[in-house]
């Protein structure tokens, strides 16, 4: 089977109706004479967006050069399961599609409708204009799209567009969930919580004590307040006093500032 002469690439996202259309502008002549050509007679050429005949996508390869699964993406039949679970579409199809999620009019604003069959995409020629995905769009065209994104998000935040749908909700700014810390919860015991000011007072007089004599000699009675005459213990605790820092020379009575 022979090319025909001009065959221009189908546009991404065309259908397949639009596209023999284009074919068929090229070469002065109408889809239905394409169809012929390839063997076939339809009564309704849109159908061929829906379901081709058997075979109409090889032979339609054949003619153009374009690879059939490029071909069969450009049908419903070709969509389906990934864009459409079947192709008689369901009683609810069409609502569920356009306002399932709503922001701006609540349920109810709208009238539903029934679809009977699938409507694939607008032709070219048809005084629509053509879907193409944001990446295909031009520089200026994907800003003017955030900006107007961007200024319908604002308006939603401000609440000087109020949103009365069941997702209006999502653009609103979080709650301020900020708390009063408080004081923060005792998890010590008594007894833990005890031994820890012990602990804490001992420190602050060990401190002390290694500038201050008269506070030293006190230290140092307090530890050996029992022992006193056991030479062994007086020895541990200069010893410890060594390592702590304490002077050894603040244990004399000659370094008490009140001695006359």
């Amino acid at each position: 089977m022979t090319r025909w002469p001009v065959h221009p690439a189908p546009v991404p996202g065309e259908a397949l109706t639009s596209w023999l259309r284009r074919i068929a502008h090229r070469h002065g002549a109408e889809v239905q004479d394409l169809v012929l050509d390839l063997g076939y007679c339809l009564s309704c050429p849109e159908d061929l967006d829906t379901v081709p005949p058997e075979g109409f996508i090889d032979h339609l390869a054949a003619r153009t050069g374009a690879a059939t699964d490029t071909i069969r993406a450009m049908t419903l039949n070709g969509q389906t399961p990934w864009l459409l679970d079947q192709l008689q579409p369901a009683a609810q199809a069409y609502t569920t599609y356009t306002r399932q999620l709503t922001v701006l009019l609540p349920p109810g604003r709208r009238r539903d409708r029934a679809v009977d069959h699938w409507r694939p995409w607008a032709p070219t020629d048809a005084g629509q204009h053509p879907w193409r995905p944001y990446e295909h769009l031009t520089d200026q065209q994907q800003t003017q799209s955030l900006e107007a994104a961007a200024t319908a998000i604002h308006l939603l935040e401000t609440r000087v567009l109020a949103g009365l749908g069941h997702e209006a909700a999502l653009f609103l700014p979080p709650p301020n969930m900020t708390r009063d810390p408080g004081r923060p919860h005792q998890t010590m015991d008594p007894t833990a919580l005890r031994w820890q000011e012990i602990k804490d007072s001992l420190d602050a007089t060990v401190e002390e004590a290694r500038t201050t004599p008269e506070t030293a000699r006190r230290l140092f009675n307090f530890c050996t307040m029992y022992r006193g005459e056991d030479d062994h213990i007086v020895r541990e605790v200069r010893g410890s006093f060594t390592k702590l820092g304490i002077p050894l020379e603040y244990l004399s009575p000659m370094n008490d500032p009140h001695r006359l």
